[in-house]
């Protein structure tokens, strides 16, 4: 009798990167937000400067080169020189002009998707901020990916101090590379650690690099205030129930009048986001009650409000206002960012 295989994880055995023994880049997250930053600039500057400039075309005549196609050029440029160099310089090179590319190509989305090639078709922003918001999805599972076999951990911190050789290596990129060796008396993991060993000091090579790391001493010290959480939820509780009210008082006004141009052009999308506005300040409310008494579980609950505002409300948001809604994510984001730090410096 033939004896059965557990089925119990078996899809870890199948993931992408193992079947193709792919060698994960330990700064690949970095370069991916940095990609996916560019983008997001890159399409608000494009914006403004044609607003400003009154839309030209260039080319004459009956032709007209799309901006589109100088984002398809960069990205071009991005894929050429991954393939042809292998540093961190070349990692940046391409993230910042795959961004920068990525951002003009995006940009002209709206007139990919409609008959009448329309450039200001107002979902268009909501498809753009849907993107980048799964980039910014895919930068998080970088983040907590799993640790790979030996061999894969040994490629991978092989890789990042064989690119220190030129660049030099942060005491966090060393750090990072000899976690993944450590406790391995093996000729990779020996081979690696001579590796890591005659890298520079990244801060020997750039002396600015000091100034950073005092600005970023300053910034903890600033974050780690003690009377900072309690306020931050505060302010957080207050403004999503505000918000709340004022989109359920629109919306149950609108339907009560059956006149939908009360919530302007994108009714559907109003009334979308007073709903998801509304689980926001429930999960806010109960985040705050549960913080006073247990402020792990309360994080939990904050950030899960913050994540529906993000990835759910602000998709109905852009669709509505487009790039108008831009003026409620910085916060979104820095709260998202104090309560991430904040759930993490109390776990450790």
């Amino acid at each position: 009798m033939s004896q059965s295989t557990p089925r119990t994880g078996w899809w870890r055995s199948v993931r992408p990167a193992r079947v193709l023994r792919l060698v994960r880049a330990l700064d690949g997250g970095r370069n991916m937000r940095l990609m996916v930053l560019a983008g997001i600039v890159t399409v608000l500057v494009t914006r403004l400067y044609l607003a400003a400039t009154g839309y030209p075309q260039i080319g004459g005549g009956s032709l007209h080169i799309a901006h589109a196609l100088w984002g398809g050029l960069l990205m071009l440029i991005g894929l050429v020189v991954a393939l042809l160099f292998a540093d961190r310089t070349a990692r940046l090179v391409t993230a910042l002009a795959g961004g920068v590319g990525l951002g003009l190509f995006v940009d002209e989305v709206g007139k990919f998707i409609t008959r009448t090639n329309n450039y200001f078709f107002a979902p268009a922003a909501g498809v753009m901020y849907l993107l980048f918001a799964a980039l910014v999805l895919l930068v998080l599972k970088v983040r907590t990916r799993r640790r790979g076999g030996p061999a894969a951990d040994a490629a991978a911190a092989a890789v990042l101090a064989a690119g220190g050789l030129t660049g030099g290596l942060t005491v966090r990129q060393r750090s990072e590379a000899m976690a993944l060796v450590a406790g391995r008396e093996d000729a990779a993991a020996l081979g690696v650690r001579y590796l890591i060993a005659a890298a520079p000091s990244r801060s020997e090579l750039r002396p600015g690099a000091g100034r950073l790391g005092s600005l970023r001493r300053l910034a903890r010290r600033v974050v780690d205030w003690r009377f900072l959480p309690p306020i931050v939820v505060g302010v957080l509780t207050v403004t999503r129930l505000i918000v709340a009210v004022v989109f359920v008082v629109q919306a149950v006004v609108a339907l009560a009048h059956d006149d939908q141009s009360l919530l302007g052009r994108e009714f559907g999308a109003v009334l979308a986001s007073a709903l998801t506005r509304t689980a926001e300040a429930v999960l806010v409310v109960v985040g705050a009650l549960r913080w006073r008494r247990d402020r792990a579980a309360g994080y939990r609950w904050l950030i899960a409000a913050l994540y529906v505002n993000l990835f759910v409300t602000q998709l109905f948001n852009f669709t509505d206002s487009q790039f108008g809604a831009l003026t409620e994510l910085p916060s979104a984001l820095l709260m998202l960012g104090l309560l991430t730090y904040w759930r993490r410096r109390d776990a450790a």
